[in-house]
C-alpha cells in the first residue's frame, strides 16, 4: 500500500474515531471530506471532538451567510476552519501593524490619470511564475508585516485610491488590513466587502499586496485585486477581490510601493510586466 493511500486511510480513520459525535451530525460527510482535503489529523477521540465541534460553528455560519446571499462574495472552507479563534490569529494574523509615518515623502501624484489608466490591471501573472520579481515583494512584505524599517519605500495618502491605481501601472503595492472579521477569515470568491472592522491605522493586522483592479462584470463590484499571504487553500488561491471605493478593512489605509530606486531594479527583474486591458470605446 502506497503511503498517500496509506495517509488517506489514516485521515479518515482519525475522522470518523469520533463516530459517537458525528453519526448524528448533518456535516458528518463535509468534516470527513475536510479532513481529507486539509490532511488534517487529530491524536484522540477528544481532539477529534473539539475540531468537529469547531468546524460544525464555522459551517453554520458559512452555510447561513451564502444562504442569505445578500453580498457579492462567497464564504467556505480553508485550513483555518478548524481552529479557535486565538489559533487563528496567531497563525495568520501580525498583530497591529504599525505605519511608518513617513510624512515628508508621502507621495502625491502629480500625472493626469485618464491618458495611462487602464480599465483592468494584474500583476499576478508576473508574481507567480517570475521568482526574481516576486522575492522582492516577498522580502518587503516580510519587512512590513514586522513594522521594520522600510527605507525603499514610499507610502500614499491614507485612502488615496486615485493615486493608488497610478502606482500600480508601474509596480504592486504593499498594504495591510483588518483579517479579524470571520467573513474575511473564511472568504472563498467574488468581491469582499465587510462594515465590521477596523480601517483604523491600528487596526491593521495582516499584511497584503495589492496587485491590480477591476470590474466584476457579472456583480457590477469594481475591485482591487489583492494577494493575501494566508495558506493557498484560503480564497481564490490565496488572492481575493475587496471592493474599491470605501476602504473596505482598511486597504488602502497604509499602502506603500518602493521609490524610484528600487523601482528601477524591480524592472530589470521583469518578464512581461502587467497584464492590462482597455475596452474598445
Amino acid at each position: 500500500m502506497s503511503g498517500r493511500v496509506l495517509t488517506s486511510l489514516c485521515l479518515v480513520l482519525f475522522c470518523l474515531s469520533s463516530t459517537g459525535v458525528l453519526a448524528d451530525k448533518p456535516t458528518r460527510e463535509e468534516f470527513i471530506d475536510y479532513c481529507r482535503d486539509y490532511d488534517k489529523v487529530y491524536a484522540s477521540k477528544a481532539k477529534a471532538d473539539r475540531r468537529f465541534s469547531l468546524f460544525t460553528d464555522v459551517y453554520e455560519t458559512v452555510e447561513a451567510f451564502n444562504e442569505a446571499k445578500e453580498r457579492p462574495f462567497l464564504m467556505g472552507y480553508n485550513v483555518y476552519s478548524d481552529l479557535t479563534e486565538e489559533e487563528y490569529r496567531r497563525k495568520a494574523l501580525s498583530g497591529s501593524v504599525v505605519y511608518k509615518e513617513l510624512a515628508d515623502s508621502l507621495y502625491e501624484n502629480q500625472e493626469p490619470l485618464s491618458p495611462r489608466i487602464k480599465y483592468s490591471l494584474s500583476w499576478r501573472n508576473e508574481l507567480e511564475n517570475n521568482d526574481a520579481f516576486r522575492r522582492i515583494y516577498v522580502r518587503h512584505m516580510e519587512a512590513y508585516a514586522r513594522s521594520a524599517r522600510l527605507p525603499d519605500l514610499q507610502c500614499l495618502k491614507s485612502g488615496d485610491e486615485e493615486a493608488l491605481r497610478a502606482i500600480l501601472l508601474d509596480t504592486p503595492v504593499i498594504s495591510a488590513i483588518d483579517a479579524t472579521n470571520p467573513t474575511f477569515r473564511h472568504y472563498a470568491s467574488g468581491v469582499f466587502v465587510e462594515g465590521d472592522c477596523d480601517a483604523s491605522m491600528g487596526g491593521l493586522n495582516h499584511g497584503v499586496l495589492i496587485t491590480g483592479y477591476g470590474m466584476d462584470e457579472e456583480l457590477g463590484e469594481p475591485y482591487w485585486e489583492v494577494k493575501s499571504f494566508m495558506d493557498s487553500s484560503w480564497g481564490e488561491g490565496g488572492y481575493f477581490k475587496v471592493a474599491r471605493g470605501s476602504n473596505v478593512c482598511g486597504i488602502t489605509t497604509a499602502a506603500c510601493f518602493p521609490r524610484d530606486d528600487l523601482k528601477k531594479k524591480t524592472a530589470e527583474k521583469l518578464q512581461n510586466g502587467p497584464d492590462t486591458f482597455n475596452p474598445a470605446m
